[in-house]
């Protein structure tokens, strides 16, 4: 069956074609699930970015409840992981210190790490940055850092060790293991990172996982002096050319968590259609669930889902840049852009 047109008008129905093992309602939930657990991360983020250069701040039981909901959802929800797609517009961190602790948490899980490691996992992803509300100034410039402004920023790790002292609810056992991933985090597998020039097993496994989705996350996420790099071409670059500073094992565990085309990538189908990935099909990573939203003339269209895993006669032809996507549909292609802003109304 190759049309991809569905005999239904308006929004309401949109989740038309979609993998047999779900239905409309099925999927309307677990999204809505999703959106929730995304918001309740967001929040929480923003409660430790903000709260964490006061006196004290009590933050670690929550960071624990969120940590553990979060290793539940991604486990039986498909759909959790395609929000690390967002960023937040008035601090960058917030939306970064989300989708860190969330994708760490997934490749987590598929190195089969136990319970009590992935929750200091998400815990060290969402405490990983406290140490940057010091350089907001810093990172709010509309250009490259100077070497001096570089060599600034990396006290953050320090300082974020040292602002751990500031939680008052913290689980005395697990702040010492805490304190050394957060340490690491900029530490390299090949010793060309800082502060100490660890390598390889010298670094945590926690540390490492943090790091190559750290460095995953700022790339595909907009900066105040450079715009995001498409998802797909960070997934190809690591593919074609794996950086010797990230573990190699987790690295590989990351582009499989993330697949060839991660969720939010723009693709182009067989039928001419330009589609959206919104969920990755773990037994078929090259035929996504995805989202209908341009014509064959990069034209708006209905918008329609379409499980490629059903339709073995479209495929994937072709990955759709931002940049050629707008000299054919301007408009569109700044929409797309605002979309990956998190506002809830």
């Amino acid at each position: 069956m190759e049309n991809t047109k569905s005999n239904h008008t308006g929004k309401k129905n949109r989740f038309q074609n979609i993998e047999k093992s779900y239905t409309e309602k099925e999927i309307h939930s677990l999204d809505t699930q999703a959106r929730a657990q995304y918001s309740n991360l967001i929040d929480l983020s923003r409660k430790i970015i903000s709260g964490i250069d006061a006196p004290y701040i009590e933050i670690y039981e929550e960071a624990y409840s969120q940590t553990f909901n979060c290793i539940a959802m991604l486990k039986s929800n498909p759909f959790l992981l395609s929000y690390n797609k967002y960023s937040t517009a008035d601090n960058y961190l917030y939306a970064h210190t989300a989708n860190t602790a969330l994708l760490s948490l997934a490749v987590g899980i598929a190195l089969n790490l136990k319970e009590k490691e992935l929750l200091i996992l998400g815990i060290s992803a969402l405490l990983h940055d406290i140490g940057m509300t010091n350089f907001i100034s810093l990172a709010r410039k509309e250009r490259k850092l100077n070497a001096s402004e570089i060599n600034s920023i990396k006290k953050h790790s320090f300082l974020g060790v040292k602002k751990l002292e500031k939680i008052i609810d913290f689980n005395y056992g697990d702040r010492e293991r805490i304190e050394k991933i957060i340490s690491q985090i900029h530490e390299r597998y090949d010793g060309s990172g800082y502060p100490d020039g660890l390598k390889s097993d010298e670094i945590d496994i926690l540390a490492s996982i943090i790091s190559v989705v750290d460095s995953y996350e700022a790339m595909t996420h907009i900066r105040s002096w450079r715009e995001r790099i498409g998802f797909h071409l960070v997934v190809r670059q690591f593919i074609e050319e794996p950086p010797a500073g990230f573990d190699p094992v987790v690295l590989k565990k990351l582009i499989e968590v993330l697949s060839v085309f991660p969720h939010g990538s723009l693709i182009e189908l067989s039928n001419g259609l330009i589609a959206q990935v919104l969920k990755i099909n773990r037994n078929s990573i090259l035929r996504p669930m995805v989202k209908i939203v341009l014509d064959e003339n990069y034209n708006q269209t209905e918008e329609q889902i379409l499980d490629l895993a059903q339709y073995p006669l479209t495929s994937i032809i072709d990955i759709v840049t931002i940049e050629n996507l707008a000299k054919k549909n301007p408009v569109f292609a700044a929409e797309l852009e605002l979309s990956f802003l998190w506002i809830e109304w």
